[in-house]
């Protein structure tokens, strides 16, 4: 993954927060980034939920993303550029958004298109559109991730994707970003059910990393073990502040977010507590996931995330075979339980997943 308005690097070759490795090699300056992920219902029960606001059915296959774009890179200014496109985002729209809200429609279609420069260690600056510095999961690339999506309650209240812009920087102690985003309905399409957008304004996001052991950034998945960090112990604290500004008829709204991820040879994890705070509500929710590196190209993973807000669980688990060394290319097979905390109906679903990219 390419972060540009997150803090997750221990120095600039770290800085992507993923261990997919796809920035150009140091003598290219400009590389093509394409990947496609495909989603088949493999059982359900009824239409089964999946983040994203995806409703998929048994027997029909949803293309989940068809990005492409390019990957600039200058590594004398420290800068770089990212210009991707989400085919798959136009065959999920509905026509009226597309005609009525052409600014949100084009959002929904670019989830990066962003320039990050950082003249210093200390300070620099990422503008454009992309994902604002809140969560954790949400500074993994969503092909890196189970099932090609963060959890359920990560999904609703975390945006993928928004225009605005960020101070970043790091010190000895700490990597940090604050930024300023719009989400007016004129720009965003809706989100989840419960998403928390609705009738929003604006969005002031900020995050801090604190390294406790081994080098920051590296993604939540156990690393290859010819990956030179695949013995070191990795531990990592962090901690975001949401702010939407929205509608009188609804009030502001205050997320937090506190996570911890782990990582040492074949074991990794990440968990993550999410509270808000709007006018009449307060909830607690939280995600966690763990995974063990069963062999060089196949990972086991569980799953699991609560989210009071909307009254719903989910939990589950999966494994996933590399094609390449590289990450690049895999085969998932993941099921899970999606379930009203007091009973209700389920939307509980067996996923096989394919990814191809270059």
């Amino acid at each position: 993954m390419l972060l540009v308005a997150a803090p997750a690097w221990g120095g600039p070759a770290s800085w992507p927060d993923s261990d997919l490795d796809f920035l150009p090699a140091p003598d290219r300056s400009l590389s093509l980034l394409a990947e496609v992920n495909i989603l088949a219902v493999l059982a359900t029960e009824e239409l089964a939920a999946y983040p994203g606001s995806l409703r998929l059915a048994t027997g029909e296959p949803e293309l989940a993303l068809a990005r492409a774009g390019l990957l600039g890179r200058l590594d004398r200014v420290d800068a770089y550029g990212l210009l991707r496109a989400d085919f798959s985002a136009a065959l999920r729209m509905r026509r009226r958004d597309a005609i009525d809200r052409p600014l949100a429609a084009a959002g929904e279609m670019i989830p990066d298109a962003a320039l990050r420069w950082r003249p210093r260690r200390e300070l620099g600056i990422a503008a454009g559109r992309k994902t604002p510095p809140f969560s954790r999961f949400r500074q993994i690339e969503r092909s890196g991730q189970i099932g090609s999506a963060p959890p359920f309650v990560i999904d609703r209240i975390a945006p993928e994707a928004r225009w605005g812009a960020a101070a970043i920087g790091e010190t000895s102690q700490v990597a940090y970003a604050a930024g300023v985003y719009g989400d007016a309905p004129e720009l965003e399409l809706p989100g989840a059910v419960g998403d928390p957008s609705e009738d929003g304004r604006a969005i002031v996001a900020a995050r801090v990393t604190r390294p406790i052991h081994g080098p920051s950034g590296q993604a939540a998945r156990p690393l290859a073990t010819h990956n030179p960090g695949h013995e070191q112990l990795r531990f990592e604290l962090g901690a975001g502040a949401l702010w939407r500004l929205r509608g009188a008829g609804r009030g502001h709204r205050v997320d937090a977010s506190a996570s911890a991820h782990a990582a040492y040879r074949r074991w990794a994890g990440v968990v993550e507590v999410v509270g808000h705070r709007a006018p009449g509500v307060r909830a607690l929710g939280a995600a966690g996931e763990v995974g063990f590196l069963a062999s060089s190209r196949a990972v086991v993973e569980l799953r699991g995330d609560v989210d009071p807000e909307l009254g719903l669980w989910s939990g589950g688990g999966g494994a996933t075979y590399f094609a390449t060394e590289n990450r690049r290319n895999a085969i998932s097979l993941y099921g899970y339980l999606r379930r009203p905390l007091g009973g209700g109906a389920r939307r509980d679903a067996l996923l096989l997943a394919l990814r191809a990219s270059l």
